[in-house]
């Protein structure tokens, strides 16, 4: 059964200037998380608030560095469910340019650093609760901007799942089962693009701010770029009067419970989404 759980989004950023240094920042010794360590910018994401935004606003309020929220490029995804309190964290890394910038400190920092990114990597914490925790143990990241898929989780009234099945003429994976959902557009944010996919695929109007990030994942596509996974839930409500209409890229839907969606969508990344967030008893 479905219980309620809180996602928490965690946006960082590596801000690079002209020299190819990195900005890393103090905590404030008083800082009740992690006093006196180096980190990058980075926070909360606001309930309704896009990641790209997200990541500007802290990336401001913390370094005093302001830089246009469609110049964030997402480099790294993960998410971690911490049991003990029951909270789900879904973890972004994101990096921009910013020149010669002035650095004007909040209260939550007590000084900064501008360092070679190997030298940064190194200086960092590594733990389970880190978006790039792997990165940084092997201190070998790739900073360039990754490609970006958003799939889409629809739930109805009844907590049952939508599942469309992919046409037989697709190129990739035909007649597998699938969630809607496709890349992003440069300078798209992530919502937008997942209520667009949405939208094209299954021809149902989600609100974007509504759209709730819930699990992320990168991995090498094997061709020396990063491919990240986001995948949003998003609820149909319950008075809608909506209609599911496919595009020609698929021929067939279900409304399926979890258990069903999990057993019926075989592609190794979006089986092991819905198993994380089933098994967390988030969808």
């Amino acid at each position: 059964m479905n219980v309620d759980r809180q996602t928490i989004v965690i946006a960082n950023t590596l801000v690079q200037r002209s020299d190819e240094k990195v900005l890393l920042l103090t905590r404030a010794l008083d800082d009740h998380f992690r006093p006196g360590e180096y980190d990058f910018p980075g926070g909360k994401v606001e309930a309704q608030e896009d990641a790209q935004v997200g990541a500007a606003r802290e990336l401001s309020e913390e370094a005093g560095i302001a830089v246009d929220a469609a110049k964030f490029a997402l480099i790294h995804a993960a998410a971690a469910f911490d049991p003990g309190q029951s909270i789900n964290r879904v973890f972004l890394t994101f990096w921009t340019r910013a020149e010669m910038p002035e650095v004007e400190l909040s209260h939550e920092h007590n000084d900064y650093a501008w360092r070679d990114v190997p030298q940064a990597l190194q200086m960092l914490r590594v733990d389970e609760e880190t978006d790039i925790q792997v990165a940084r143990a092997n201190h070998d990241i790739r900073i360039a901007p990754a490609h970006l898929v958003t799939k889409t989780i629809i739930r109805n009234s009844a907590g049952k799942l939508l599942i469309i099945r992919r046409s037989a003429s697709a190129p990739r994976r035909a007649l597998e089962w699938d969630l809607a959902g496709g890349y992003v557009e440069p300078g798209e944010q992530f919502t937008v693009a997942a209520a667009r996919e949405v939208k094209e695929e299954a021809g149902l109007d989600l609100d974007p701010s509504s759209l709730r990030l819930s699990y992320a994942f990168s991995a090498d596509d094997g061709d020396d770029h990063t491919v990240c996974w986001l995948f949003y839930i998003g609820d149909v409500a319950a008075d809608s009067d909506q209609t599911v209409s496919l595009s020609y890229e698929h021929d067939s839907y279900r409304w399926v419970s979890p258990e069903a969606a999990l057993n019926a969508i075989n592609y190794d990344v979006h089986h092991e989404a819905l198993a994380y967030l089933a098994e967390h008893a988030l969808i």
